[in-house]
């Protein structure tokens, strides 16, 4: 391939003809391809008396130099051809090589995502765990909270604008129910980013007034509507999340306290956790779109505490400041469970999302846009399904029951990978009839046979 046509010519036959035509003259006759014009330039400079004492081996020299170039440009085109090949080999090598990458990446980010919903189940499991050990003065010591906690009811009470419905208040329910559940919330003095940049206390924020949300999905960053004030009060589990707030330029840090079960949106698992499920290294979203890490998670609980929640429209997030840094929350819950066990007026008195306004035929869409919605925090009201794993294998059958359905859905939306398991919260009644959170293990869903995934694409879940 590195063989010239100049080489070619100087090594056949430039001997012989180099006494009758000049060495421009040939190579540029030879440069153009006619072989047979440039064998006619040659005869004609050579004299006749030449051509008769000499003419073989001028003959013999011309062909040897045409053969000779021919030949070269076969090897040329050949070599080309090899080494166009080659190329696209290498091309396509490298795009498998990115493929795989690409894939590879994306394992990584599933197994990450899957290892950290492990350790947070692992984690509540602990703790509840840990409620029934201890020396007998931390015995004694929760049981007199639990016996202060029984004298003060833990009560929500939710403001709605027009559009919004009816207020309750969780003292007491219609069918006698105490609303035992923690609303998910922020104490007094956290502030909420508005629309127009400045910050308000959280309990000063009125339905009515507008603040910057954003979706984690799109990045899209808008302005969006309060319609409701959720205001919960008594026995609160509550997480303090302490941030940093300029990185490497120093050491500043600042804290903002949430219920154990307030979403927060962490990127590296592109889904919204539980805040006390939150762990030190991971990262928040800020308004600006930056990431800030989490330096400390402290946990406690106290027996006598006013939070507070907003709903907001069509995103369902906004952003409380942590010191002067806004990170991203979240709002949208979501109640299933039977009707006749009191699931509606449960989910109204915590400030939950519920189906019992929508017409028989119209509530399986958004019920299954809710589950496949990751952003929606789930809460299940267990009364009447006996356990989760026999509800959903019922549920997977034709002519389930609603709530049955609903379960096997869920079942298909965390097996599928489409929510997380400890994204779903479960409840039982308790000694005294209240619906209190308890831990259930994710099923082994190798047992369930094959677990379709949906048909449809998911859509975003708009009724909160």
């Amino acid at each position: 391939m590195n063989r010239t046509l100049t080489d070619v010519i100087r090594s056949v036959g430039w001997a012989v003809l180099k006494e009758f035509i000049g060495w421009n003259d040939m190579v540029g006759c030879f440069s153009r391809g006619d072989l047979w014009a440039c064998g006619s330039l040659i005869l004609d400079a050579i004299p006749w008396t030449s051509v008769i004492s000499k003419g073989k081996k001028i003959l013999r020299a011309i062909s040897a130099i045409s053969s000779a170039i021919s030949a070269w440009q076969k090897a040329q085109e050949r070599a080309r051809k090899i080494i166009a090949a080659a190329k696209a080999a290498w091309a396509a090598a490298e795009k498998a090589a990115a493929a795989a990458k690409a894939a590879a990446k994306r394992a990584a980010q599933a197994a990450k995502k899957r290892a950290a919903a492990a350790k947070a189940a692992a984690t509540r499991a602990a703790k509840r765990q840990q409620k029934n050990t201890g020396n007998a003065v931390q015995k004694t010591a929760r049981s007199n909270v639990q016996k202060t906690a029984a004298g003060k009811k833990s009560t929500t009470a939710s403001k709605q604008s027009k559009g919004g419905g009816n207020g309750t208040s969780s003292k007491e329910t219609d069918r006698g129910e105490p609303a035992a559940c923690t609303v998910n919330s922020f104490v007094p003095g956290t502030k909420v980013l508005m629309a127009d940049g400045t910050a308000k206390p959280i309990e000063d924020v009125d339905n009515g007034d507008t603040v910057q949300a954003t979706d984690p999905e799109t990045g899209d960053t808008t302005t969006q509507t309060v319609t409701a004030e959720i205001k919960g009060e008594g026995l609160k589990h509550l997480v303090s999340i302490t941030i940093d707030t300029d990185g490497e330029k120093g050491t500043g840090t600042a804290t903002v306290t949430a219920t154990d079960g307030h979403p927060f949106w962490v990127p590296e698992l592109h889904d919204w956790i539980d805040a006390t499920d939150l762990t030190p290294s991971q990262w928040l979203r800020t308004s600006a779109g930056t990431h800030v890490q989490i330096t400390a998670v402290k946990r406690r609980t106290t027996t006598s505490a006013t939070v507070h929640n907003l709903t907001v429209t069509n995103t369902h997030t906004y952003y409380v400041l942590a010191g002067a840094t806004p990170v991203l929350a979240h709002n949208c819950n979501v109640a299933l469970g039977q009707k006749a066990e009191g699931t509606y007026s449960w989910a109204d008195s915590n400030g939950f999302k519920h189906f019992g306004g929508y017409a028989p035929d119209a509530w399986q869409g958004p019920v299954e846009n809710a589950i496949r919605d990751s952003s929606v925090t789930l809460h299940v009201n267990l009364r009447g399904l006996g356990n989760f794993t026999e509800s959903a294998k019922a549920g997977l059958q034709p002519g389930a029951y609603a709530t049955d359905m609903e379960m096997g859905w869920i079942a298909r939306a965390v097996a599928n990978g489409e929510r997380s398991w400890p994204s779903v919260n479960f409840y039982r009644s308790n000694a005294k009839g209240a619906l209190e959170r308890v831990d259930v293990a994710e099923p082994d869903w190798a047992n369930f046979g094959r677990l379709r995934p949906f048909i449809s694409d998911a859509g975003k879940f708009r009724g909160c």
